[in-house]
């Protein structure tokens, strides 16, 4: 198995959601950021989302999502973070 390093890119929302996060609650802080960077190291270990997502993946982290697309046409490739947040409001 081939190591692949990747470069990780978050959008605005993902880190104005973390930011917010990190106020109101530490331990699910350090929770999705230690599931955004084991999924630098194996991004392919996350589900595949169909419908209007289609093409995105996804990581859950108990009642958090971590909606991403992995880019491997760049060199280095890159995961870039979509959308971070709860269940309930990431699939609107």
């Amino acid at each position: 198995m081939k190591n692949t390093s990747y470069k990780l890119i978050l959008s605005n929302n993902s880190e104005k959601y973390l930011k917010k996060l990190k106020k109101r609650n530490i331990d699910d802080f350090h929770n999705l950021l230690k599931n955004i960077s084991l999924t630098v190291f194996n991004p392919y270990n996350s589900k595949v989302l169909h419908g209007k997502l289609k093409g995105l993946r996804r990581v859950k982290v108990g009642d958090y999502r971590i909606v991403f697309f992995i880019e491997n046409k760049l060199n280095p490739p890159e995961i870039q973070i979509i959308e971070i947040g709860q269940r309930k409001n990431i699939y609107k």
